[in-house]
């Protein structure tokens, strides 16, 4: 199916039993998108990731939270004249102010972030990944000893002219035989990107 057909093709549904929940886990993996190999994605969906490889010697990265300071989203830029693109984005709270932790926030840019979702933990729709296409760079950057308990704040997002295709990528792997998509699955995959 291409991404530039303009229609539905399901019922869309929103009941008690698909309710969602706002929030994402507090592991968030990073990626610094020069380091991707190669992505597979599904043959029935286009915006679905079920394998990623990183270059040799490369691996993932986390950034960890608690309670609510990690978000992450999407905007949808509407365009009359060509195809609409969607500017995804995440924002992460710094508690580290050695002089390795503060460069790595400096250095941030190009990064592609997998984040797993609060609520039913599915195959399909529970991880998805923001910046594949374009990357993510920094969009703003701020501190102030006094504001948010002494943190770093930092968003990075698509930069302009430069947003995905589609709102985020689902990244959904199968294990077993025959292969069935698990969540648990796609966790591990992503622990494994870490070493």
């Amino acid at each position: 199916m291409s991404q530039c057909v303009n229609e539905i093709f399901q019922n869309i549904e929103s009941t008690c039993s698909n309710r969602t929940v706002a929030g994402i886990e507090q592991t968030v993996y990073l990626i610094n998108r020069d380091d991707i190999q190669s992505v597979e994605y599904s043959q029935e969906d286009y915006n679905k990731v079920i394998g990623l490889t990183l270059k040799s010697g490369k691996k993932a990265y986390t950034a960890k939270g608690f309670k609510k300071n990690m978000t992450c989203g999407f905007e949808r830029n509407v365009s009359d004249d060509t195809v609409d693109t969607f500017t995804d984005s995440i924002t992460l709270t710094g508690y580290q102010f050695d002089a390795k932790g503060a460069r790595n926030f400096d250095n941030a840019g190009n990064i592609v972030a997998i984040v797993d979702r609060k609520g039913t933990k599915m195959a399909d729709g529970s991880v998805i990944i923001l910046g594949l296409e374009n990357g993510l760079f920094v969009s703003a950057d701020s501190w102030a000893a006094g504001d948010n308990n002494g943190a770093r704040t930092i968003t990075m997002s698509s930069m302009a002219d430069a947003g995905e295709s589609c709102s985020y990528y689902v990244m959904s792997i199968s294990e077993g035989s025959p292969a069935v998509e698990s969540y648990e699955a796609t966790i591990e995959y992503l622990e494994a990107m870490l070493s």
